[in-house]
């Protein structure tokens, strides 16, 4: 008589025909490394500081503003004025050889100034109007009107001045004096020079339009020039 051993035997085992799967690998554990308490950490190495360049000031002349165009009239640090229209616009670049700066409008007063990381402003100037803000990354330039100059002593005129300030063509002309031919010779000659000396004279003419405010006009036969309005 015969016995079948049907130990561990599934019919409906799904997976008995299929090969026995391989152990799961062994995951050593992880060891942190001894820490040497004689032996400094490495820090980073820091970065350079950045290279400063000079202060840059710039003097608020004056400000126009019509309907919505807004300009600023400046004294660069070269000491020329330079004429900033802004339009409409909140915040514009100073340019005229000065593009890392910029204009930030304010009031017809005062202005702002942006300067380049490179170049902060660190030292103000109160008589200037100039004060460093926002950790030295901007200034307010405020318009400084400046005191009138005193008019220099009037000199006394003599009535009777020396020979040598006496031009003698219209002394002779006053006295209904003809001139001789010698006489005419040197007038000529005096004339011929001065056109000579003359010659190459360029009157400076500052139009309406340019005129800073707080500032006037002077117009002179020789150009026009800027003085403080103290009217």
């Amino acid at each position: 008589m015969m016995t079948a051993n049907a130990e561990g035997f599934d019919l409906f085992d799904k997976d008995r025909d299929k090969p026995d799967l391989p152990p799961p690998p062994k995951v050593e554990p992880k060891v942190a490394k001894p820490v040497n308490p004689f032996v400094q950490p490495t820090k980073p190495k820091p970065k350079p500081p950045v290279k400063m360049l000079p202060q840059k000031d710039f003097v608020l002349k004056g400000v126009s503003q019509i309907g919505s165009r807004y300009i600023v009239f400046l004294e660069a640090p070269n000491t020329k004025i330079i004429k900033v229209d802004m339009g409409d616009k909140r915040r514009t670049s100073v340019k005229n050889g000065y593009p890392d700066y910029h204009l930030i409008r304010m009031t017809d007063r005062k202005v702002k100034i942006d300067y380049p990381a490179n170049a902060s402003c660190r030292r103000p100037n109160p008589q200037k109007g100039i004060k460093c803000t926002n950790g030295g990354k901007s200034a307010t330039l405020e318009f400084i009107v400046g005191k009138a100059i005193a008019p220099p002593p009037t000199a006394a005129v003599s009535k009777n001045p020396p020979n040598n300030e006496v031009n003698p063509f219209l002394a002779a002309m006053k006295k209904n004096k003809k001139l001789t031919d010698e006489e005419k010779k040197k007038r000529d000659e005096a004339l011929k020079k001065r056109r000579e000396l003359y010659k190459n004279f360029k009157r400076q003419v500052i139009k309406d339009e340019d005129v800073p405010e707080g500032m006037r006009v002077v117009r002179t036969p020789f150009g026009d020039r800027l003085v403080p309005d103290n009217r």
